[in-house]
């Protein structure tokens, strides 16, 4: 039995309390490779009438959210200056400040897009911690991402209760494929500019 399949079995034995410590410790940074078949079943269930859809939903959300708060607020309450004292000691101090400053011009579309296209979640929420981004912006663009990323696995879960894993398969590849994509349009914009500076 894999860890996702153990997930279900506790969501199965004590409820909703699990999917939402889960959710929370995922959102924090914690990796849980179980996570997508967890939100899938739980939408499953609400669809045999074990919970209501509503509860799921809100859940999920509720706790998606307190995990991103609890890594941004970590992260702003050490501040820049000592985690990058930190980092220094890794060799990391030079890649850590450019990707706080590479994030700078758009850190609202990162956090909304990390919450449920690309799996990078964690990262954008401490370096948006570090950063001076409003922490009222912040829950307003976390609470919007992540309502769509719960709605993403749970709202199937419910639809097709029947096929609870190969959706959890899918919807999983997909963020990876996602990734991906990403990383390669990355690639190509940084080629384009070392092009465009060369003819400059």
């Amino acid at each position: 039995m894999n860890l996702g399949d153990q997930l279900v079995a506790l969501l199965f034995l004590y409820g909703l309390p699990v999917l939402f410590g889960c959710t929370a410790v995922c959102c924090f940074g914690v990796p849980m490779p179980g996570l997508s078949l967890l939100l899938v079943a739980a939408g499953s269930y609400a669809q045999q009438a074990e919970w209501s859809l509503g509860e799921v939903l809100l859940g999920g959300v509720l706790a998606a959210v307190a995990g991103d708060v609890c890594g941004f607020g970590l992260a702003r309450a050490a501040g820049q200056p000592r985690i990058l004292g930190w980092a220094a000691r890794l060799g990391l101090r030079e890649p850590i400040r450019n990707a706080v400053d590479y994030q700078k011009g758009a850190q609202g579309p990162a956090i909304f897009l990390s919450r449920w296209l690309v799996p990078l979640g964690p990262w954008v929420n401490f370096n948006c911690g570090m950063s001076d981004y409003p922490w009222p912006r912040f829950l307003a663009w976390s609470l919007l991402g992540q309502s769509l990323w719960v709605l993403l696995y749970v709202v199937p879960g419910y639809l097709f209760s029947d096929r609870v894993q190969e959706l959890a398969q899918m919807l999983g590849d997909l963020g990876w494929v996602s990734l991906g994509l990403l990383v390669v349009a990355m690639l190509i914009w940084q080629i384009r500019k070392g092009h465009s500076r060369a003819a400059g």
